[in-house]
């Protein structure tokens, strides 16, 4: 039978995860969530504003437009805000 010898725990810290997201509350429209996500290192970021389980807006960190007013935006009307 071999005997382990256990390592000392180690003090490392645990990379930070390459994304973020955060609810801003700005909206005076309780029953909407805003919602800012991408990744850290980005000079920009993705949008979501949801209303119960429907999304209402959803803009990517590039600045496409997929879904404004509820509905999805075709390619050929989206810009970037």
């Amino acid at each position: 039978m071999e005997n382990k010898k256990e390592k000392p725990n180690e003090n490392k810290e645990e990379p930070s995860r390459p994304h973020f997201t955060k609810v801003i509350d700005y909206n005076d429209q309780p029953w909407l969530t805003d919602i800012i996500f991408g990744q850290r290192t980005a000079g920009s970021h993705a949008h979501a504003t949801l209303s119960g389980a429907a999304i209402i807006y959803l803009r990517t960190e590039e600045g496409k437009e997929i879904i404004r007013n509820g509905s999805i935006v075709s390619d050929k009307s989206s810009h970037p805000s």
